[in-house]
């Protein structure tokens, strides 16, 4: 039997965060838009990498895309914007762990999740 997460909440906030993101810049930036998603566990460890083929983050902007109520997105409803990217790294830094990003055809971002997996040992039958 294989292990288990430990924080569902924490990890579907890392990631439904970046891949909304990833849509929303693969859709605005290319005639061919994709985003892909990888997900690499070591130990108790979970690396998380999306990637997608928007404009991708300018360098002047990579600490900026982290703070709370910083956005590229006008908002059409009146709802905050900006606070998807500042809980990410919330988590990342409570965990002890990195978020790094980059740009390649678009943005690539890569997330530490130290100690987010249960080991298949620790998982109760």
């Amino acid at each position: 039997m294989g292990g288990g997460l430990i924080d569902v909440g924490d990890l579907l906030t890392v990631l439904g965060n970046l891949i909304d993101n990833a849509i929303d810049a693969a859709a605005t930036g290319s005639s061919h838009p994709w985003v892909e998603v990888e997900l690499a566990a070591s130990g108790s460890d979970l690396l998380v990498r999306v990637s997608d083929s928007g404009l991708g983050v300018d360098d002047a902007d990579r600490e900026a895309i982290f703070i709370d109520g910083w956005s590229t997105k006008e908002s059409r409803s009146g709802a905050r914007r900006g606070l998807g990217l500042a809980l990410l790294r919330q988590i990342v830094q409570r965990r002890g762990g990195f978020v790094e990003v980059s740009k390649q055809e678009g943005a690539v971002f890569t997330v530490l999740l130290p100690g987010c997996l249960r080991r298949a040992a620790e998982v109760p039958v």
